[in-house]
């Protein structure tokens, strides 16, 4: 199967490093320790789609489906962390970070898609003592 990889959204990829962020200040969290070491990468973009209940009820089938937003992989060293997902707006703008994802779906979801993903590092996640900075590249 063939994933096609999206352009990253700037603002998206802004609303991703913001969530990391804030999970990183959690001590108990279980990735708290690789969201502070400074090695955190978002990457490869990937459409999400909307098929539409009840477009589906209805009678439609994928001549429904609407683009709603962009999932980001998120990998610190070789460990896939968690998958982030971007909801759009109506005019088809990055409008908030809906979920950060982990455990062994967003490990299972990096390495499945690792051998297709694009090589371009979209934004890192520095930790600099009290204060975090976030980069997209």
């Amino acid at each position: 199967m063939n994933i096609r990889f999206a352009q990253a959204s700037e603002q998206g990829s802004k609303l991703v490093l913001e969530g990391l962020l804030r999970l990183g200040r959690r001590p108990h969290h279980p990735h708290h320790q690789a969201l502070q070491s400074g090695n955190t990468l978002i990457h490869s973009p990937h459409p999400i789609f909307d098929l539409g209940g009840e477009a589906l009820a209805m009678g439609s089938g994928l001549e429904s489906v609407k683009a709603s937003g962009l999932r980001y992989l998120v990998k610190a060293g070789d460990t896939h962390l968690a998958t982030a997902e971007v909801q759009f707006d109506a005019h088809g703008q990055a409008k908030m970070l809906s979920g950060l994802h982990y455990g062994p779906h967003a490990q299972a979801t990096g390495e499945a898609l690792a051998p297709q993903a694009p090589l371009q590092r979209l934004g890192h996640h520095h930790h600099a003592g009290a204060a975090a900075k976030g980069a997209v590249v």
